[in-house]
């Protein structure tokens, strides 16, 4: 793999994503105190620290409100 330190990276359906062996420790301790759940378009592998892309992510997947609209007008500008 490559490694990316941009959170805008694009990613392709069978994308794997892993944390870097320095950083496992950190994000360890990190998991510990804030347990939450993998979306639907992704498998993790706690135990490697790694997730793949198994699907694009649709908009009944994002289960906050988001306005679209005002996305369209901060890229529109």
């Amino acid at each position: 793999g490559r490694r990316v330190n941009i959170p805008s990276v694009t990613l392709n359906v069978g994308d794997m994503i892993g944390v870097k062996e320095g950083s496992k420790g950190v994000i360890r301790q990190a998991k510990m105190a804030n347990k939450r759940s993998v979306a639907k378009w992704l498998t993790l592998d706690e135990d490697k620290l790694e997730a793949t892309l198994v699907a694009l992510p649709t908009r009944q997947d994002i289960d906050y409100e988001v306005s679209e609209s005002a996305i369209v007008e901060l890229y529109s500008k």
